[in-house]
């Protein structure tokens, strides 16, 4: 367990292979080098990362950026056009939506307006996603990882994760060979990571614009991966209940829980 994209990462890894316990702890020190790597590239403000360098790019200028963002970026953009720019991860301080961001043929990133990409928890997951590829590259056979809301799992083991709740009943999901994302969001802003409230400020105030007195959302959403389980989340928070039952079948994801739904059985 270690510090990292602002909460505790728990990464657990077994292998079968002789030397089988100096192979785990290599392949979780490179998981972990790999959030590093995400927690360095898509910080929205940190100096020389790939989504400062779009932040602050001039307006049809072309910026390159990483693999690793590229793919982010991508995953986004399916979100985004799946849910007709519900799911949109540029912040009100820029002019420019998730739509105004272009990527290129020669993978480099061009903005047609002004913009303030926030990736949020879909960056924590990608971080997991990543960490779980470093950890079957490196030869384990299972493996789990635990980022704060976002983690995902692989292999033959299931892990029972109980999901608990500020306000309601707690939930129990078995995860075994996929990914949880949980979004829990109050209405004074302090359930929000301090480095992303743009993001999760605008969710709740698009939200509680059309349901008046909403005091709280919640959502709980297993999915392939943990960007994309991450992503639907916010869709959950954000759109009618037909568009979330509409992109959980287009994505192959389910929704456990809302505020006013509980599912445990996957």
């Amino acid at each position: 367990m270690r510090i990292a994209l602002g909460t505790t990462v728990v990464i657990e890894a077994s292998t079968h292979a002789a030397g089988a316990a100096s192979q785990a702890a290599a392949a979780v020190a490179s998981a972990f080098a790999a959030i590093a790597r995400v927690e360095y590239l898509l910080h929205p403000s940190r100096a020389g990362s790939d989504l400062a360098l779009i932040n602050a790019a001039a307006c049809a200028s072309s910026v390159g950026v990483r693999k690793e963002t590229l793919r982010v970026l991508a995953l986004a953009r399916r979100v985004h056009q799946a849910s007709e720019g519900v799911f949109d991860p540029c912040t009100p301080s820029a002019s420019g939506r998730f739509s105004d961001i272009e990527i290129a043929d020669d993978g480099s990133v061009r903005c047609r307006a002004p913009v303030s990409i926030d990736l949020g928890g879909i960056a924590k997951g990608f971080a997991v996603d990543l960490a779980i590829e470093a950890l079957q590259e490196s030869g384990c056979r299972t493996g789990f990882v635990n980022a704060g809301g976002d983690m995902r799992a692989f292999g033959h083991e299931a892990h029972q994760i109980i999901v608990r709740r500020a306000a309601g009943v707690d939930i129990a999901v078995t995860l075994c060979d996929s990914a949880l994302a949980v979004s829990d969001i109050d209405a004074d802003g302090s359930g929000r990571p301090p480095e992303h409230r743009g993001y999760y400020s605008r969710c709740f105030d698009e939200r509680n614009s059309r349901e008046p007195g909403l005091h709280q959302r919640f959502a709980a959403v297993t999915a392939a991966e943990a960007a994309l389980a991450d992503a639907l989340t916010k869709c959950v928070l954000l759109g009618s209940p037909g568009m979330t039952s509409r992109l959980m079948t287009r994505f192959g994801a389910s929704l456990i829980a809302t505020n006013n739904y509980t599912d445990s059985v996957l």
